[in-house]
């Protein structure tokens, strides 16, 4: 821990300072926390984005298509190891990733990070199902996402999964979106104080599907009649 927060300090001061061998200082750093990281430690993700992060900075200086590799190497290994160690750093780091190559326009590494953020987001509304909070977070984070995923994939000719990638995200958005209405409206069934409350909610619920029949009925007849005119 402490050699990631050291790497990381040093990443963070050749930000301010430009200065190359406090760069390749910084990595060697993280990537000897990685290396001495337990495979099955919670930890082990996040180390591997900051070294994506320090390893990306070391890309813009040089350009190099290999020095890219060993970044989406790093945030690959990130997000598929957070999936059974750190849900949440596997979408950070996944999300990382796809920014960083949205950025760059590599388009075929975006479409492969969009498959571990799927699943870590996947996972995470499961394991905080009941926590709004978080839930609302994770939400947050797909917003955005399934967009610039659906662009990549649309640029290299894929637009039937594009198209699924939308598709997956606003499912998300809408079905989570329902569930937390719904928690509302149980947590308001279940207090003494809000029954009252409840009730009426219901009944107003009743009232706009009634009304909403009327209104489908009338234009449809209003459309028959006007079909009769003509």
């Amino acid at each position: 821990m402490r050699l990631n927060n050291l790497g990381f300090k040093v990443i963070q001061l050749y930000r301010h300072t430009k200065d190359i061998e406090c760069l390749k200082l910084g990595i060697e750093i993280l990537e000897d926390s990685v290396e001495k990281t337990h495979k099955f430690s919670p930890s082990l993700p996040r180390h591997l984005n900051n070294l994506g992060f320090g390893l990306y900075h070391y890309y813009i200086q040089t350009g190099n298509t290999k020095d890219w590799q060993r970044v989406t190497e790093a945030f690959e290994r990130a997000a598929k190891i957070g999936l059974e160690v750190s849900v949440q750093w596997s979408l950070i780091s996944a999300r990382n990733w796809i920014n960083l190559a949205f950025t760059h326009q590599v388009w075929e590494d975006i479409a492969q990070a969009y498959k571990y953020a799927y699943q870590a987001i996947d996972k995470l509304l499961r394991i905080q199902l009941f926590l709004r909070s978080y839930k609302e977070t994770w939400l947050s984070e797909i917003q955005g996402l399934s967009a610039k995923v659906a662009y990549a994939l649309a640029k290299v000719g894929e637009l039937e999964q594009a198209a699924l990638a939308l598709e997956q995200g606003l499912a998300y958005l809408l079905s989570e979106s329902l569930e937390l209405n719904r928690a509302d409206l149980e947590y308001l069934k279940n207090q003494d104080s809000s029954k009252k409350l409840y009730s009426n909610y219901w009944q107003l619920q009743q009232l706009q599907q009634q009304l909403q029949q009327q209104l489908t009925q009338q234009t449809y007849a209003n459309s028959i009649k006007k079909w009769e005119l003509l």
